[in-house]
């Protein structure tokens, strides 16, 4: 059953992410996806790790930008440093969606002091 409950999830979370993906959203796409959001949050909690790519791309889509925000801020407290990077550059994609110049050149000022392309010898 748990098994079952899984691939239940998992294939929701796939059509989620399709939808989010397609070029042109319209209402009926955009209903059916909150469709699929709420019938996963009768099944899974809404904070698991599995639905981070689902909640990024579905928030966007919503111009939910404090959202995406708190949840770009929250993976990148969580994750190794490695893994940091794919979040500063999304981080600064959504700085440029919401037009804010001043965070803007703070996040790419960021970007090259925490991940410098070459080291110079003294």
């Amino acid at each position: 059953m748990e098994k079952r409950r899984n691939w239940f999830i998992d294939i929701y979370i796939s059509l989620g992410m399709l939808l989010c993906d397609l070029s042109i959203i319209n209402d009926k796409t955009s209903t059916y996806l909150t469709y699929i959001f709420k019938t996963l949050q009768k099944h899974i909690d809404i904070n698991d790790g599995k639905l981070t790519n689902l909640h990024y791309k579905y928030n966007l889509l919503k111009k939910s930008y404090g959202r995406v925000w708190k949840l770009l801020l929250k993976q990148i407290e969580e994750k190794s440093s490695s893994q940091q990077q794919e979040y500063d550059n999304k981080l600064l994609q959504l700085y440029q969606a919401m037009n804010m110049k001043y965070l803007i050149a703070y996040q790419e000022r960021l970007i090259i002091a925490k991940y410098p392309q070459t080291y110079i010898l003294f």
